[in-house]
C-alpha cells in the first residue's frame, strides 16, 4: 500500500476549475472515491504499524497528542485488517460500503466478500459497490422475534419438578397480582382455583358453543348463549326465538322444554326410590323426544338447553 497514492488527488483534481461537467462527473466521483479508499487503507496500515510499535497506553497517548479520535483510528485499522489483502480487487468499491461492513454483526458478510473476490478473480471480473451492498443485505442479521409476554419455565422431563411463569408485561403482571391479593387466598390455593375455573369454563364452552375458547373476546359470546339458555326456565307455554333471525320454536319443542323444566323442579319431591326411577325414565323419554324434534326441525336445541346436551348425546 503506497501512501503517495493520495498525492494523485492533488495532481489530478485540485488544479481543475470548479465547474461541473455532467459528461465526466460520474467518472470523476468514482476516481475520487477510489483515491479516498486507497487513502483510508493506507492510513489504516500506518496506524496498525504505529500501534504495533507502541504499547497500548502509549498508542492512546500518541493518538491524543496528534489529534486523532481513538474510535476513528480503530475503524481504519479494522478496515485495513479486513480488506487490505484484497484491496487491489476492491478499488472500484466505495469506501463507504466497505466501512459499512466493519460492524461486528457483519462478520459473515466480510468473510463472504473475501470468497466473492476469489470467485471473481477466476472469471476476470471486478467486484462493484452494488455487489458489496447486495452481499451486506443478504448477510444482515435477522430481526429478533418479539418475546412472549408470558414465558413458562421449568418442569422438564427428569428435572426438579419446579415450574414458574415469567410475566413480562407490567400491565398483565399487575392485574394478576391484584386479582390474587383481592381473592384472599394463598398463592397455591389461588392457582388451584384459577385452573379449576378455567377447566369448568372450557367444559361449558364445549357444550354451549361446541368448541373450546382461546380468546378473552369469546367469553362475551359464551355469556350471550348462556343467557338465552337460562331464559328457557322462565317461559311456560310460549313461543321462543331461537336466534337473531327470529326463527320461532315449534310448539312441540316448547312443550318438551317446559316438561324438562317441570321434571327438574319436581325431582326433590320424590323420596321413594321407585318413584325417582320412574321420574328418571320419564325425563329420558322427554330428552329422546326433544332430540328427535331437533333433528326434524334442524334446530340447535343443544345450545339452548346446554345442561341437557350431554344427555341428548347419550339418548
Amino acid at each position: 500500500m503506497d501512501i503517495a497514492l493520495t498525492a494523485q488527488l492533488y495532481q489530478v483534481f485540485l488544479p481543475q476549475p470548479a465547474k461541473l461537467n455532467l459528461a465526466t462527473a460520474a467518472d470523476d466521483i468514482h476516481s475520487l472515491l477510489e483515491l479516498a479508499s486507497g487513502a483510508l487503507m493506507a492510513a489504516g496500515e500506518v496506524l496498525k504499524q504505529t500501534k504495533q510499535h507502541l504499547s497500548r497506553a502509549r498508542f492512546s497517548d500518541w493518538l491524543d497528542k496528534n489529534d486523532f479520535v481513538t474510535g476513528d483510528a480503530n475503524k481504519l485499522i479494522k478496515l485495513f485488517e479486513s480488506f487490505g489483502n484484497i484491496y487491489d480487487d476492491l478499488t472500484t468499491v466505495s469506501p463507504l460500503s466497505l466501512m459499512g461492513l466493519l460492524a461486528p454483526k457483519y462478520g459473515t458478510a466480510r468473510d463472504a466478500l473475501v470468497d466473492m473476490v476469489e470467485e471473481f478473480r477466476k472469471i476476470n471480473d471486478t467486484v462493484t459497490t452494488q455487489d458489496v451492498e447486495t452481499l451486506r443485505k443478504a448477510h444482515s442479521p435477522q430481526p429478533k422475534k418479539a418475546q412472549a409476554v408470558v414465558k413458562m419455565v421449568g418442569n422438564q422431563p427428569g428435572g426438579t419438578g419446579i415450574f414458574r411463569l415469567e410475566v413480562k408485561s407490567p400491565e398483565l403482571a399487575n392485574q394478576i397480582d391484584t386479582e390474587w391479593k383481592q381473592s384472599g387466598c394463598s398463592p397455591d390455593k389461588w392457582m388451584e382455583f384459577v385452573l379449576a375455573s378455567t377447566h369448568k369454563i372450557q367444559d361449558i364452552a364445549q357444550v354451549v358453543l361446541g368448541r373450546k375458547i382461546v380468546e378473552v373476546s369469546e367469553l362475551s359470546e359464551l355469556d350471550v348463549v348462556i343467557d338465552r339458555s337460562q331464559n328457557i326456565n322462565n317461559l311456560v307455554g310460549v313461543e321462543l326465538e331461537i336466534d337473531d333471525f327470529g326463527q320461532v320454536l315449534p310448539s312441540q319443542v316448547v312443550e318438551c322444554l317446559n316438561k324438562l323444566r317441570d321434571l327438574d323442579v319436581s325431582l326433590d319431591n320424590y323420596s321413594n326410590p321407585i318413584a325417582r326411577r320412574l321420574h328418571r325414565e320419564e325425563r329420558a323419554t322427554v330428552l329422546a323426544q326433544l332430540k328427535i324434534l331437533a333433528e326434524e326441525y334442524q334446530l340447535d336445541i343443544e345450545s339452548l338447553v346446554w345442561r341437557q346436551h350431554l344427555e341428548l348425546a347419550r339418548c
